[in-house]
């Protein structure tokens, strides 16, 4: 059985030289400047394939052909980079702006006034998708030079929808084993005032087995001086091992943003060696993980690698599939010998994840951490001392003893086996029995603002006097139609409905809508994406990476290997 799901959207090291160590909110990260409003005032260049003209960038006739054209000694802080659609390699981004002066690599969008009115443009240049065709190596490269790259954001201005999104990234190996490919990287040169949005990496690789190296979505990782990143409403799927990565060699990671994502199929044949992640921790404060969705992913989801201060993870959704090996699958976890203090795990919907939230087994110090608000169905919880766990949610009859909690529930979500964790109607449980939160007083980077009081669609909690578990805050709003889809007015959860059953079907592989139908289940074969896809003309030479695995020390983070 296919589902099709609906969204709401809102290792450490030198890949290059191959020594790799291993919705709708309006808080999105560091919005910048809207480019219809700042455009007129900046100087544009232009990138387009199809181009013949002299290759200056100066407008879309004179466009640069591929990425690796850009000359970045005319570009300055400020500038806008407009996109068309088409197929290109590898972008290197060698240079950045000043706080306030951004340097803006964006696709152009048929309302954007400057790159309509440039000297060339075609209306099919919005309607086209911009796809990076990263076989065998990186797709994005943030820092490609020796300078520092800072106060970039790089914008596909359209929600993700994997094969079908606006700005694609390809990656990943087509051979018998993969390792060593990123669809984002930051490079092993200073980075910070970072903003990716709307961006989709799609792994190509079949998964077999024999995985010899990272894989990662998004490996922001590699030397100090990496701070302030944003990744918004972007997606990773397709077979990996880790979604999102970010750390520092020997060093503390200071403020990150990863909302509103799309993050699946994070898995190998392979896991005790390559251990695989959806999101994981290098050693960082102030860290906010926000209205992400996770899902079929065979070990950790969210994972405390390193020591971590001051983190907020909140209204999420992490689930899995039936077909999906997910024995070991866990939402959240602590590493064993990582401390953790101030961080706060707050209204996540959890779904389908055996070992739930595995929050028990750090030999590390333990202080001012929460667990409060959470659904849990088919999935376990087990705390050490240092977490208060209270006003959380279970199918189950553990933890016992826990302020404020609801146990044996009757799952409370409208259709989780289609992806939708919206309460099912009036007589949920877990509506009207949180605990009221409030907004930590740090911010997240990039001009971003917290917003624990809104759910994953906007809707505030608590709005009718008292606070949900659970990702969605309910609505009493009724919904035309009974209780309805997502949209209209309210959000269609309104009505007291049947609950779904316990025993109701497995829930099947989830992809987006867009997706074509897969042909794999638990051999993580992805055939289906790749059919038609061509190799890049020019692979980027890739060493291999040695992967991160448990056997590290867990007192410091590894360095070159």
């Amino acid at each position: 059985m296919i589902i099709r799901v609906s969204y709401h959207l809102a290792s450490f090291g030198s890949r290059a030289s191959g020594n790799c160590m291993g919705g709708r909110l309006s808080s999105l990260a560091n919005r910048p400047a809207n480019p219809r409003e700042t455009q007129k005032n900046m100087p544009n260049f232009y990138v387009r394939t199809a181009a013949t003209g002299t290759g200056d960038g100066s407008d879309w006739n004179n466009a640069f052909t591929e990425f690796a054209n850009i000359n970045w000694v005319s570009v300055r802080s400020g500038d806008n980079i407009w996109v068309a659609g088409g197929n290109y390699q590898a972008l290197p981004i060698n240079k950045g702006g000043v706080a306030g002066q951004p340097i803006q690599i964006l696709r152009a969008i048929s309302s954007d006034a400057v790159p309509v009115a440039a000297p060339g443009w075609s209306p099919s240049f919005a309607t086209t998708q911009i796809v990076i065709n990263a076989v065998g190596g990186v797709g994005i490269t943030i820092g490609a030079l020796s300078s520092p790259v800072r106060y970039v954001t790089l914008d596909g201005r359209s929600a993700p929808i994997g094969l079908a999104s606006a700005f694609l990234v390809k990656w990943g190996n087509t051979g018998g084993s993969g390792g060593g490919e990123a669809g984002v990287w930051s490079g092993n040169n200073p980075t910070d005032h970072i903003v990716l949005k709307n961006i989709s990496c799609i792994s190509i690789w079949p998964g077999i087995s024999a995985q010899v190296g990272d894989m990662r979505g998004f490996d922001i990782t590699g030397t100090p001086l990496k701070s302030d990143y944003s990744i918004s409403s972007c997606e990773v799927g397709g077979p990996h091992d880790t979604s999102i990565f970010f750390a520092v060699n020997a060093g503390v990671f200071n403020n990150m943003l990863i909302e509103g994502c799309l993050l699946h199929d994070s898995g190998t044949g392979n896991p005790g060696v390559m251990h695989p992640n959806v999101i994981s921790f290098g050693e960082c404060t102030n860290v906010t993980v926000r209205n992400n969705r996770c899902y079929n992913f065979t070990v950790e989801g969210i994972f405390l690698n390193f020591n971590t201060t001051h983190a907020w993870i909140y209204g999420n959704c992490l689930f899995g599939a039936a077909d999906w090996p997910s024995s070991n699958a866990r939402a959240f976890e602590v590493d064993q010998a990582a401390n953790a203090t101030d961080v706060h795990i707050w209204n996540n919907s959890i779904y389908h994840l055996p070992l739930g939230a595995r929050l028990d087994n750090s030999t590390g110090t333990i202080s001012g951490c929460e667990f409060q608000n959470n659904i849990l169905v088919g999935a376990s919880a087990s705390f050490q001392g240092g977490w208060a766990h209270d006003h959380n949610a279970y199918d189950t009859s553990n933890p016992t003893g826990e302020p404020g909690a609801l146990y044996n529930i009757v799952p409370p979500f409208k259709a989780p086996n289609s992806g939708d964790f919206h309460f099912f109607g009036a007589n949920a449980r877990g509506i009207n029995v949180g605990r009221a939160l409030i907004n930590p007083a740090t911010s997240p980077p990039n001009g971003a603002t917290h917003s624990v009081q809104l759910d994953p669609d906007g809707n505030t909690r608590g709005g009718d006097g008292l606070w949900d578990m659970g990702a969605y805050e309910f609505l009493t709003i009724p919904v035309s139609g009974g209780g309805g889809g997502s949209g209209g007015s309210g959000s269609g959860q309104a009505g007291a409905v049947t609950p779904p059953s316990k025993a109701s079907t497995p829930i099947a592989k989830s992809y987006v809508t867009a997706y074509p139908p897969p042909s794999h289940s638990k051999t993580h074969s992805v055939k289906s994406f790749i059919d038609g896809w061509p190799a890049p003309t020019t692979p980027s030479p890739r060493g291999r990476c040695k992967s991160y695995v448990d056997g590290y020390p867990p007192s410091a983070q590894p360095a070159n290997s």
